[in-house]
This record gives C-alpha cells, structure tokens and sequence, in this order.
C-alpha cells in the first residue's frame, strides 16, 4: 500500500505535465515482482483502479532507499548519494517550488525508510540550508510523519497533510507489540510521566527527539530491523517524553534502566 501510494503520486505529477527529470522517485520496489502480488508486474493502489506502476521511474531502490540519501537529494548534492550508477538529485533554484511526499508508518517527527531513520530536525535543517542556498521559493510537504515541525522556518513552507492515522501494515508480531506498550509504560513510570502514554503533543523539541529516538533504537528496540512493530501510538509517546521538558539524559537513563529487563 505504501509503494502504492508512492506510484500513484508520480502518476498525478506525470499526468499533470511534470516531466521525469524533475521528479525523484525513490520506493524499495518490491512489490510488482513479488511472488505474492496477484497481479504480476502490476501495483494496484485501490480497488479495481489501474496499474500505477507503469512507466515509474526507478531512480532509488532497494538499500539506495535511505534517510542519508533522501536529504542529499533533496539538497542537490550528488557527491553524498550512496549508490552505484546515476545519482539523480534535485536541481532546484529560487524561483522553484519543491513538492515533497514522503508515505510510511512512522509518528509526529520520525519517518522510517527500510533501513534507517529520518528525523524532522534532520530534514527542519536541511530545508533550512537549501533556503540559504536559494534552492526554493516554496516547499509543500505531504507526509504521514512531520506533523506542523516547519511552520516556524524562515522560507515558506506548506504542510499538505492531515493529522495522520496510524499506518502500521497488519503483519506485525502482536506479542512484539505488546512488550513495546509494557517498555514504554514502564519508562514513564520510572520518570514520573505517564501522562505521556496518554497524550498527543505536536513535535517542537526536533533534536531531543533524535536523540532520545535514536538511544531507544539503539538500546531497547531496532525499529529499522523490524519496522511493523512499532506503530505511530509508540512513537508518540517519545515525542510527549520530549515535550513535556523532561531533560534527555533523564528519559536515555529510563530507557536503558528498562532495557535491562525486557527482552524482544
């Protein structure tokens, strides 16, 4: 469904008269060929609709689809894209307006590609420096993931989504998922925050939550291994740590006191 959404939206911006040198696609592409897609060498994005995978431009699959990648196309910089054969960028000047869509199943400020992670700080500056280099005159963003992080940047930015949905597939491990809801609440609890586990507070605190994600990660949960696991609800409860202004070294001492004791 997700690559679905991501063909469908190159097909509009094709049909629309956007030719493909002025669109970057990047999906792992793994669907079309699958042995379990009912249509072969078809991608199907709601019932009974066409094939929105002819004609999409392959320009980033499989592990060329990362965080690192996507920020260094969006910059234009092709000397930091990681991949064999052409390292198609975005080659942008100010009077350009740049539509980004960006479709997963990650929460308020984190966005999970195949393999790694990208952060609304990350992207807040990225954005930031292609304003200082004169990359745009607007930025639209469409996203399941960046709530409102950008309606304080300088430059204009537009952000065309509504409050997400979880968008977590169906094939996750629910006992999994079960030992995430007891980790998380056990970290509130030790913290003396559980309101967190309740609440829904907007992204501002960009680089606390990197940095309080990425120790999760890294200590209790790889959700880069195993994405499906961790739902838009799990991811929220980080950002509600962070905005209640509990400092980051006390929420990390939480997370790794309670790593010790579970075990995914």
């Amino acid at each position: 469904m997700l690559q679905a959404n991501v063909c469908h939206a190159y097909q509009f911006m094709h049909q629309n008269g956007i030719p493909d040198e002025q669109i970057v696609v990047m999906m792992y592409d793994d669907i079309a060929h699958n042995k379990e897609n009912p249509d072969p060498g078809e991608i199907i994005n709601v019932p009974n609709g066409p094939n929105v995978y002819t004609g999409v431009p392959k320009d980033y699959t499989g592990e060329e689809v990362s965080a690192e990648n996507f920020l260094a196309v969006l910059r234009g910089d092709s000397s930091a894209v990681k991949k064999t054969g052409p390292k198609k960028v975005i080659q942008s000047g100010k009077n350009d307006t740049v539509f980004i869509y960006i479709y997963d199943h990650g929460g308020h400020g984190i966005f999970c590609f195949p393999n790694s992670t990208l952060y609304a700080y990350d992207l807040i500056n990225t954005v930031r420096t292609m304003s200082t280099d004169g990359k745009f005159s607007k930025v639209k963003l469409n996203t399941t993931s960046f709530g409102d992080q950008f309606s304080y940047l300088r430059k204009k930015v537009s952000d065309a989504v509504k409050p997400p949905k979880s968008q977590t597939p169906c094939n996750y491990s629910d006992m999994k998922r079960k030992t995430m809801d007891e980790a998380l609440q056990k970290i509130a609890e030790r913290i003396k925050a559980s309101q967190a586990l309740s609440e829904k507070r907007e992204v501002t605190r960009t680089y606390e939550l990197k940095v309080v994600a990425e120790h999760f990660r890294e200590n209790l949960f790889n959700w880069e291994k195993e994405p499906h696991v961790v739902t838009h609800s799990h991811l929220q409860v980080l950002v509600n740590l962070c905005e209640l202004g509990l400092k980051v070294e006390r929420i990390n001492e939480a997370i790794t006191h309670v790593s010790k004791d579970l075990t995914f």
